[in-house]
């Protein structure tokens, strides 16, 4: 027979939990693993997960106190914890380091959660629940659990043969219909297998599980690309009329552009685990398991978009009650103009594989030691059997550039309203100029008809993370008496991450503006796109009558492209990216658990100290930046050289990082906490790789400093946040799964991450926008000479706009009469757009880009309070669970600051609260959840003029 007096059952992480024999007993067995914990601990276990009307491991987590999520297509994937963004959490399997990957979409699109192929963090919907034994969060920090979670470690635990007894076999089969999916209502099926046997002496067992999952769901959105936040200078392109009007020198915004889009996502996840499990004798057990898992996402997408020109604005009107006075009404006469119908597709596979071996030796009644080993590794591929990338993006765009289609020629009149609840967007077609500016004969939202739709540009794109994760460790166990235990180990790690980014695959079709038209419609372009009905989506929204949408298989498009244009559809042989990183952590610790009185009142503490050092190499093999290409009006492109250029750095750190935890049972119902502890996470793989990035401008910067280009300047030698970590918790244990909890919890956080913006040249790019030719050109377009020139029915293009500057500046070049060649007509627009890309010369200055550099140069002080519990009212059946946090920090955003200054920000910093009822009784289980989250910060310090993002 075992000895257990190190417990036989109890959980992996080592964290005694309490199972009462009643009708809520998993509730109640996680409120035992709370109420047992040395620290603060909040738990859910395999049937809690099973019963949450949730679709994966996320959302169960959302439950917990402290806990909220970040949702991908309707789903959710990461967490925040206590304000801690996921990059800041620490995720293990079974005690084990999870490696994150994600590279999802293209390079520069920085998704939810601030995700752009180089993060720590991990996707929980990689893996299902079926397999899942249980979660715990760990809130405080503890001297034998990996550092990096500043905010919480989670720590996922999944079944072993010697959990149960002798066979256990269950099969699930369930049907989803997901009714956010926007065009159809597919339903999916999911279907899951559990097999564990155990011999009668329990020296054998083994279990085996699989699922598969099948998801189809979407999304409609309304969107801005970003707000150019600048101060009032008193006029706008166009001298339009202003109606409440900011103050000279107040911030106000302008919006790039408004958009709606429809998405549409299936995924297939495969999970499966083998787990064997010997014990030679009752006191040595060995565990060997394999994890797999594969999560294979689609989506496709289709915009309506409008891009405001920024040059002939008619009409303003502000609402300056806020820091920033943002426009609630905007007409811009736009002319000759393409509306983009852009459709895109995204296609990525994602691999996790984790092989572990445990072994765990009872040298005597008071003293064990354990082994664990384990190699884990998690990719994040393209996936599109088209391109073999990542994504295709296939521009196409209703416009008046054409000759057969009813709304040809004449000119366009863009309005936004933000009056409605929701952005709206609304376009006039005019037969001409003269009648675009009186407001005379127009037509409303007319919508875009065969021969007045065509292509624009095709662009591929793939990116890749792989990330590995190498551990072994030993740990040690000492009863000391009845009362008193010592515990220690060591481990080492080896982590490493590669980044590919493929340097984008650009191929002109029509063009920006839209050019081929006639001959697109000819050879059949209409035939693979379908009208949409976009206002009917937005049905809790009076948005109007828009001008109507288009969707079409952005892959099909793209295969239209080859064939009709010659587009290259395969993915760039050259790479804009290939970042890898290795760190290598040793460790050691060792923590006293005692247990004794005060006053009479039961205590328990634990006194522990963590020391590690890390050693950081970051490499990089970057394509050198060629040149700027300026294509038109405000399209820009970095045009690569096929030289390439290698970077390297290494850095190195050490912490010792103590902790304190401390309990006192005031009476046998009410407990009482104290905790303290030191706790680092290391700064995102995003913000370590080695050498400096140039991204593409918006505009001129003569005409508009906002619409500068970012550059990137990432710091390897960026130490971990540390953290300082002080938590006072009172629990009240009044019923059987019953209890009330209030915590407080502060954290003084040293080694902030801020980002500093410094204009720098990179590269030796030069500026096509600003030379001395292209402020000739600008000054003659600011002329009198210029509206001599042009006439009065074409004056307005005599002005300082990116459409009337690249069109002087391009004939100013390349024609020989130069500016004398300038009539200022849309026509001759477009044709020098398709005619010319500009690029920097000899005599134009060095592009002074934005250069981002992450640093170590703040603190921060987070805070905050947690109020949970749970009441079953009796033998009813009826029970209630609900939870409220409350985050507060000098870490928040202000909107109203200086945007040429850096601002320190937390992303992800928002208050949460969650309820469930419940009831269980006589076989049946029901539960009605609901959560909220209050708004947070997305995206920071985007530039000088684009800042920020809720």
């Amino acid at each position: 027979m075992k000895d257990c007096r190190f417990g036989c059952n109890a959980p992996r992480s080592g964290v005694d939990a309490v199972v009462s024999d009643v009708h809520a007993g998993s509730l109640d067995q996680a409120m035992g693993v709370k109420r047992d914990a040395a620290g603060v601990v909040d738990a859910i276990s395999a049937e809690d997960i099973g019963k949450f009307p949730d679709t994966n491991l996320a959302e169960s987590l959302q439950r917990i106190t402290g806990i909220s999520i970040e949702r991908r297509d309707g789903e959710g994937a990461q967490v925040t914890a206590r304000g801690f963004g996921p990059q800041f959490n620490m995720v293990t399997l079974n005690g084990r380091q999870m490696p994150g990957a994600d590279a999802f979409g293209a390079p520069g699109q920085v998704a939810i959660g601030g995700v752009d192929g180089g993060t720590r963090a991990f996707n929980f919907a990689q893996l299902a629940a079926e397999a899942i034994n249980g979660i715990e969060v760990y809130k405080t920090s503890q001297a034998q659990v990996p550092s990096g979670g500043i905010g919480a470690t989670i720590n996922i635990l999944t079944a072993r043969p010697f959990d149960s007894e002798g066979i256990v076999a269950t099969a699930g089969v369930k049907a989803v219909s997901d009714r956010s999916q926007p065009f159809d209502n597919d339903v999916t099926p999911e279907i899951s297998g559990i097999f564990s046997y155990t011999n009668p002496d329990k020296t054998f067992g083994v279990g085996l599980s699989a699922s598969q999952q099948k998801r189809k769901g979407g999304s409609v959105q309304a969107t801005g690309n970003g707000w150019n936040i600048q101060e009032w200078t008193g006029t706008m392109p166009g001298n339009p009329d202003v109606v409440n009007a900011p103050a000279i020198g107040e911030l106000y915004g302008r919006p790039n552009d408004l958009r709606y889009a429809f998405s549409e996502f299936e995924r297939e996840r495969v999970n499966g685990q083998a787990v064997v499990q010997f014990a030679p004798t009752d006191s040595l057990t060995f565990t060997l398991d394999y994890t797999y898992s594969t999560n294979e996402i689609r989506e496709d997408r289709g915009e309506q978009a409008m891009w405001l020109q920024n040059s002939q604005y008619t009409d303003i009107e502000f609402d300056t009650s806020g820091a920033v006075a943002t426009p609630v009404y905007i007409r811009e006469i736009a002319g000759t103009k393409d509306f983009g119908l852009e459709q895109q597709r995204t296609m990525q596979k994602y691999k996790l594989g984790s092989l572990g071996l445990n072994a765990v030796w009872d040298v005597n009644e008071d003293f064990r030691l354990s082994f664990d080993a384990h190699s884990s590794k998690n990719e994040s591929r393209p996936n599109d059997p088209l391109t073999g990338g990542g994504s295709i993006f296939s521009s196409i765009a209703g416009t008046n550039n054409c000759t057969t289609g009813p709304h040809c020629g004449g000119s366009y009149v863009q309005e936004l309203y933000w009056t409605r609840g929701l952005p709206v967007g609304a376009i006039t077609w005019y037969p001409s100029t003269a009648d675009a500016q009186a407001g005379t004969n127009g037509q409303l939202n007319p919508g875009f008809v065969e021969g007045e739709i065509g292509t624009q540009v095709l662009r591929i794109n793939a990116q890749t993370q792989v990330s590995e994760i190498k551990q072994g460790r030993i740990d040690g166990e000492w009863i000391i008496d009845d009362s008193g235990r010592f515990q220690f180990g060591v481990d080492s790690s080896k982590s490493s991450t590669h980044r590919l980014q493929a340097a984008e695959n650009y191929s002109t079709l029509g063009d920006w503006s839209v050019g081929n038209v006639d001959s697109d419609v000819a050879n059949g372009l209409m035939d693979l796109l379908q009208p949409v009905d976009i206002t009917g989506m937005f049905s809790d929204f009076n948005i109007g009558d828009t001008n109507g949408a288009w969707r079409g298989d952005a892959g099909e498009l793209a295969q239209f492209a080859a064939d009709y244009y010659g587009a290259n559809i395969g993915v760039s042989a050259q790479n804009a990216a290939d970042n890898r990183i290795e760190e290598k952590t040793k460790a050691a610790y060792f923590q006293v658990l005692l247990e004794g009185e005060l006053g009479g009142m039961r205590t328990n503490t634990r006194v522990g100290v963590r020391y590690e050092e890390t050693d950081v190499v970051s490499t990089s093999v970057i394509a050198i930046p060629e040149r700027i290409a300026w294509t038109s009006n405000n399209d820009f492109r970095i045009d690569l050289s096929n030289d390439k250029l290698p970077f390297s750095e290494t850095a190195n750190y050490k912490y010792v990082l103590p902790n304190l935890d401390f309990s006192i049972d005031f009476t046998d119902q009410l407990k009482g906490r104290f905790s303290y502890g030191d706790s680092i996470a290391r700064a995102p793989f995003g913000n370590l790789y080695a050498g400096p990035g140039a991204q593409q401008p918006s505009g001129s910067v003569l005409l508009d400093p906002a619409a500068r280009a970012s550059g990137s300047s990432q710091n390897p030698a960026l130490k971990p946040l540390e953290s300082q970590n002080l938590d006072l918790a009172l629990e009240w244990y009044f019923a059987d799964a019953s209890y009330v909890s209030l915590t407080y919890w502060n954290k003084r956080v040293n080694n902030f991450i801020g980002n500093s913006v410094q204009q720098d040249t990179l590269y030796g790019l030069r500026d096509p926008t600003s030379g001395p030719d292209a402020q000739a050109a600008l000054a003659f377009l600011t002329s009198a000479a210029c509206v001599a020139q042009v006439g009065l029915a074409n004056a307005a293009a005599c002005s300082a706009n990116d459409t009337s500057l690249f069109a002087a500046l391009a004939l100013l070049r390349n024609d020989p009469a130069g500016l004398g060649a300038y009539n200022g007509t849309d026509a001759q627009s477009l044709a020098v757009e398709a005619a010319y890309d500009l690029y920097g010369e000899a005599d134009d200055p060095l592009y002074l880009f934005n250069v981002n550099r992450p640093v170590n140069q703040d603190k921060a002080r987070l805070h905050g309070w947690e109020l949970g519990g749970q009441y079953f009212f009796g033998d009813s059946g009826f029970g209630i669970l609900a939870n409220y946090t409350i985050v507060k920090g000098d870490v928040g955003y202000d909107n109203g600051g200086d945007p040429g200054v850096d601002q320190q920000a937390l992303l992800g910093l928002s208050n949460t609260a969650n309820a469930l009822l419940m009831y269980e009784k006589h076989g049946w289980s029901v539960r009605l959840a609901y959560n909220w989250r209050d708004e947070y910060l997305i995206l920071a310090n985007q530039g000088v003029g684009v800042r920020y993002k809720f």
